[in-house]
């Protein structure tokens, strides 16, 4: 993990609103590229995984001023972010990354996915898409309808092989790259508010497994008690030979999208079990660089939930992958990772792996770099 040069790539870059990574100079681009950029498709900052692909296409087009109609009762704050329903100052637009097009009813168009297609096709001519997965949730009529919506944007980069092979096959100009999040480096101020985070639960980051969790639903469909049943067996074959465990909340957005519940019902089973909050604690400062300090420096995570995988990634260690849907099973071939479907999971044969990967480093600068390097040619677009 090389914090120095991370920190030099975050702290190097031109605060201007004006400035982008890509090569057009600040005095080439049009009246109106110093307004502010809009996010559409947004979903929430109370997912974390959601808030770092904020974070990083913040930090990515080096605009200050960025805009999102985000609801959330209690925000998480992200630098340069600023939370509103009026997008008409902005001139330039991304589609940010992530399932955002999943449509609960594939049979049928759900009024959020159809809101969302007609969003992005109101202003396709001002929009790149960036980091986007095609959930396997869109189809029948909502595929073709939202691919007429993508063939009408500047650029559309998705971070799967799947999804760009769909949109190929419905003629979307289409590049491939991967996750936003992968452009995001451990910090120092993060990894001091990871270490303070474990220290008031009594762990030691370097003893400590971490569990990302998650409820599931028609969207990601998986047997809910199943799973109680097997991280909870997880947990109690871990804390038996010796190491400290931790279930993360990872996310707390409403009663379809929470890991509270499963935590708690998780720490009643199992007692021995610590549960640290990364969205209610009111000692965080930025949950987004807390969450990757703690996954950078874990002993080890059993990534359930997509970005606890690719934030464990980012800040270059591997993880024991649990994948239940397209994009987890893209990231886990793509890369070769240890762990599995979520459908086929034994805690039995899994502590042994989860040990092992306790000192296995991954290297994320290749993917941090094709990230930095899709993004910019994409931005190059709106000029």
């Amino acid at each position: 993990m090389d914090l120095g040069r991370a920190k030099e790539a975050r702290d190097g870059r031109n605060p201007s609103n004006c400035h982008s990574t890509s090569s057009v100079a600040v005095a080439d681009r049009p009246t109106g590229q110093c307004s502010p950029l809009g996010l559409l498709n947004t979903y929430s900052s109370r997912n974390l995984g959601d808030a770092a692909i904020i974070t990083a296409i913040r930090k990515l087009s080096g605009v200050t001023d960025v805009r999102a109609n985000i609801t959330d009762e209690v925000p998480v704050q992200i630098s340069g972010l600023s939370y509103s329903s009026d997008l008409s100052d902005c001139s330039r637009f991304i589609s940010v990354g992530g399932d955002i097009f999943n449509n609960a009813r594939p049979s049928f168009l759900t009024r959020n996915f159809a809101s969302n297609v007609h969003r992005l096709r109101a202003d396709a001519h001002r929009t790149i898409v960036f980091g986007q997965t095609i959930p396997t949730s869109c189809g029948w009529i909502g595929l073709p309808l939202l691919a007429s919506a993508l063939r009408r944007t500047k650029a559309v980069v998705v971070r799967d092989e799947e999804s760009f092979d769909v949109l190929k096959s419905f003629d979307v100009k289409v590049e491939l790259s991967h996750d936003a999040a992968f452009s995001l480096s451990p910090t120092e101020l993060g990894i001091q508010s990871a270490e303070q985070l474990f220290a008031k639960q009594g762990l030691t980051a370097e003893n400590t497994v971490l569990l990302s969790v998650r409820s599931f639903d028609s969207i990601y469909p998986h047997d809910q008690e199943k799973f109680q049943r097997s991280m909870t067996e997880l947990s109690s074959r871990l804390l038996d030979r010796g190491h400290q465990v931790a279930v993360m909340i990872q996310s707390d957005v409403n009663d379809r999208d929470s890991d509270r519940t499963i935590a708690k019902q998780l720490q009643q089973a199992t007692p021995r079990l610590k549960l640290i909050d990364f969205l209610d604690d009111g000692d965080i400062a930025n949950p987004v660089e807390t969450l990757l300090g703690a996954l950078a420096i874990a002993k080890s995570v059993v990534a359930v939930r997509y970005h606890a995988a690719v934030l464990r990634m980012a800040g270059g260690r591997q993880p024991y992958h649990l994948f239940y849907s397209r994009k987890g099973r893209e990231l886990h071939k793509r890369h070769s990772l240890t762990g599995g479907a979520l459908d086929d999971f034994d805690p039995s044969q899994a502590v042994s792996d989860i040990e092992g990967l306790s000192d296995r480093d991954f290297r994320p600068a290749p993917l941090r770099q094709n990230v930095e390097s899709s993004f910019a040619h994409a931005f190059e677009q709106l000029a």
